[in-house]
This record gives C-alpha cells, sequence and structure tokens, in this order.
C-alpha cells in the first residue's frame, strides 16, 4: 500500500514560485517537487503560466516592471491558476490531449481573465506607492526645509553678531579716536591760550616797569626841585640881611 504524502498547500507554491519563502522551507518544498510526481506537473504548469505572462509586450519591457504587475494580483492569479488547473489535469488524466494547445489556451483564458484585475491591482498599487512617496517625499522635504532654515538662521544670527561686533568695535575706535581729536584739539587751545597769558603778563610786567622807571625819574625831579626850593627859603633871611647891611653903609 501506497504511503499518503501530505501536499504543500497552493498559497506555499506561490510563494515558492515567486521567491517569497524561507529558504528552509524552499529546501523542503524542493524535496517534495523530486518525489511528487504530482506537485511537479502543478509547478510546471503554474511556471509556464507565468512565463507566458512574463511574454506580454509591457510599456518599458522591464523584468521588474513584470514582477511589478505580477505582484499586487498574485493571489488572485494563484486562484484563477488553480481552478483551470483543476480542469486540465482532469482533462489529461481522462483523454490525454494535446499539452501544447492546453497550455496555449491556458494562457490565453488567464491574460483575458487576469489583465483587468493586474492592471487594476497595478494601478492601484502604483498610486498607494506613489503617495507614499510623494508622503514620504513631503516629509523628508519639509525636514530638510527646516534643517536648511535653522542652519540659515544660525549662520545670519552668526553674520549679525560678527557683523554688530565689527560695527560696534568701529565705533569706539571712532570715538576713541575723536575723543583723542578733540582732547588734542583742547589741549592746544590750552596751550595757545597760556601762551597768550604769559605773552601779555610779560607785557604788562615790561609797560609796569616803564611805568615805575617814568614814575621814579619824575618823582626824583620833583625831590631834586622841592630840595632846591627848600634851600632857597632856608637861606632868603641871611640874604637879605646882607643886602640890608650893603645899604645901610653906603
Amino acid at each position: 500500500m501506497k504511503g499518503f504524502m501530505m501536499h504543500p498547500q497552493h498559497e506555499e507554491w506561490m510563494e515558492y514560485l515567486y521567491g517569497e519563502i524561507e529558504p528552509d522551507r524552499r529546501e523542503m518544498l524542493s524535496g517534495h517537487l523530486r518525489q511528487c510526481p504530482d506537485c511537479r506537473r502543478q509547478v510546471a504548469a503554474w511556471q509556464s503560466a507565468m512565463r507566458g505572462l512574463d511574454g506580454w509586450k509591457l510599456t518599458n519591457g522591464s523584468r521588474s516592471a513584470r514582477r511589478a504587475l505580477w505582484g499586487p494580483a498574485r493571489w488572485a492569479a494563484a486562484v484563477l491558476v488553480i481552478l483551470a488547473l483543476g480542469f486540465v489535469v482532469g482533462r489529461v488524466s481522462s483523454a490525454g490531449p494535446d499539452m501544447d494547445l492546453l497550455e496555449q489556451r491556458l494562457e490565453m483564458s488567464l491574460a483575458s481573465s487576469l489583465e483587468p484585475t493586474i492592471r487594476q491591482n497595478l494601478t492601484d498599487e502604483l498610486n498607494r506607492d506613489w503617495l507614499g512617496i510623494l508622503a514620504a517625499s513631503r516629509a523628508q522635504l519639509r525636514e530638510d526645509l527646516q534643517e536648511q532654515f535653522r542652519a540659515d538662521l544660525n549662520e545670519y544670527a552668526a553674520d549679525t553678531f560678527a557683523a554688530a561686533y565689527t560695527a560696534t568695535n568701529e565705533l569706539l575706535a571712532n570715538l576713541i579716536q575723536t575723543l583723542d581729536a578733540a582732547q588734542a584739539q583742547e589741549r592746544y587751545r590750552i596751550l595757545e591760550t597760556l601762551d597768550l597769558l604769559e605773552q601779555q603778563r610779560l607785557y604788562d610786567d615790561a609797560l609796569l616797569r616803564s611805568d615805575l622807571v617814568h614814575l621814579a625819574l619824575q618823582t626824583d625831579e620833583g625831590f631834586q626841585k622841592l630840595m632846591t626850593v627848600k634851600d632857597i627859603k632856608n637861606n632868603e633871611p641871611e640874604v637879605i640881611k646882607n643886602n640890608d647891611e650893603q645899604v645901610n653903609q653906603h
């Protein structure tokens, strides 16, 4: 009696085909494929369907775009593929038809049934991706702008403080120069005034000396005249007496 074999779920095979499974689980499924002809046949049919879908001409024609197209609709594709393969396996086991014809019809059926769903899912996913990218970009842009604003503000403040410091130093230097100039001018005026006062003092002293000398001369002349008059008065009686004697003798 042949032993009972547990077959993996269809979802696991989809993850296996798209490389979205853990390495240890993938190795286990690969071992199951080597032992199970039925699963090998199903997986081969799925891979053939995937190659058919990969053959579609997309706008950019890149493999990454085809993977992106399959990603949003992988579960819908898995369901439809499973249903179609159930029919195909039944036909193969009963009548043994042309596999190439069945594969071609399966590809056409999948293409016609999955294309609207895939397109819509791809559009929705792209919209979500773009919205997420735009939201992240706006947030990053806002953060960058805030950071740039803070940096510019700090730089402006530093430049302003530096300019104010420089202007203050220049004003202080100008004020000191002005004060020094004013003090020098004031000292010059004071020295000039003192010089004028000294000249005036010397002039007044010379004038005073001249007046004193003149006064002294005048005083001495007057004194001499006074003494002369006094001598005359003192000698006047004797002169008169001598004159009288001379008159009497005659």
